[in-house]
């Protein structure tokens, strides 16, 4: 980024104006970023940051979890293609305490998933694709997802225009959050 002065891209003020200069059609523009950075493992929390920054806090976290969503269920599909025969595999001949595993998220996906998701230090990015490799049911699987990252993407957002402020208690109340 210093080498070659890309630093005025990431400037918050350029990157606004550049987003919003799409008019009605920046969340849209947001949601399609979120869902790419979602399937190229970018930081979930840094973009619903972002999603707070450019467009508020509801407004943000609702673009947020759209992106996310779309993102994780690409990103589940693309694992569930490439690997989980692979993998189911390897389970199967060499490791039967996660073959229990991964047998109980078959059978209780959705709870399963919800728990996953509500858990703040698991990264979101990484989770999309190893739930791709398991047993669990699509629709338990986007349910969870969904409302799953609620608490969290509100957070993260609020946090993101809180920092607008820099109103101190705002930024705590969100880091707390």
């Amino acid at each position: 980024i210093f080498f070659y002065n890309l630093s005025a891209y990431f400037d918050y003020q350029n990157v606004k104006e550049q987003i919003k200069s799409f008019g009605f059609f920046s969340p849209l523009i947001f949601i399609l970023i979120y869902a790419l950075g979602t399937i190229a493992l970018i930081p979930a929390t840094i973009m619903a940051i972002a999603a707070g920054l450019l467009f508020g806090t509801i407004p943000g976290t609702i673009s947020s979890i759209i992106g996310a969503t779309i993102g994780a269920v690409i990103a589940f599909y693309i694992a569930r293609l490439l690997g989980k025969s692979f993998i189911e595999n390897i389970i199967d001949t060499k490791f039967n305490n996660l073959k229990k595993f991964t047998n109980k998220i078959e059978k209780e996906g959705l709870k399963s998933t919800l728990i996953i998701r509500f858990i703040p230090l698991l990264p979101f990015t990484s989770i999309n694709y190893a739930l791709g490799l398991t047993k669990l049911k699509f629709k338990d699987y986007i349910i969870g997802t969904f409302l799953g990252i609620i608490p969290a993407t509100f957070a993260a957002a609020y946090l993101g225009e809180s920092l607008i402020s820099l109103n101190m208690t705002d930024i705590t109340i969100a880091i707390l959050l």
